[in-house]
């Protein structure tokens, strides 16, 4: 399997998936925190580089870029508020127009509380904005968007959408 196909990439978004959430990031940034080049990430095989909220993996001779955000919700809402779209607008920038390879994907979560009835559907519904946000903003390519109800978190944390937008930078 070549690293170019469209199967490779799917493979990829379901394994940034099968990673679980993106527990306590900020809104604006991922990481900070530098990986030395060469040096391996935590739970990955492949070398990677962490450098101003971007995560650099190289595989099979091809760097991809992965761009993670935080995106915050009102309680028992799935509209994207300013601050929510200014973070989409942000993240966009960094996509260059010429990237390939293009994937998103949005993992929605509601806060605990005694009313759980539509969790999954309100998780999922503020992926799915939060994807068609991306897309309005010129982030095409495969979109991969679910709904995982409930998160351990409490209050604002537990109300968002993590999105990481990876894409193959052209030089």
């Amino acid at each position: 399997m070549r690293l170019g196909d469209r199967t490779a990439v799917g493979i990829l978004a379901a394994a940034l998936l099968a990673a679980g959430p993106i527990a306590h990031m900020p809104s604006a940034i991922a990481e900070t925190s530098p990986i030395s080049s060469g040096a391996q990430a935590p739970g990955s095989s492949s070398p990677s580089i962490v450098r101003e909220g971007l995560a650099h993996r190289a595989m099979s001779s091809v760097l991809i870029k992965e761009i993670k955000r935080a995106v915050r919700f009102a309680p028992m809402s799935a509209e994207l508020d300013a601050e929510a779209m200014e973070v989409l607008a942000a993240a966009a920038k960094l996509v260059p127009e010429s990237a390939t390879q293009v994937t998103v994907s949005a993992v929605g979560y509601v806060q605990p509380s005694a009313f759980h009835g539509n969790d999954i559907s309100l998780s999922t519904k503020r992926a799915r904005v939060v994807a068609t946000a991306l897309r309005n903003k010129g982030i095409g390519g495969a979109s991969t968007v679910s709904g995982r109800g409930r998160a351990e978190q409490r209050g604002a944390e537990a109300r968002r959408v993590d999105v990481i937008i990876s894409f193959t930078p052209t030089t």
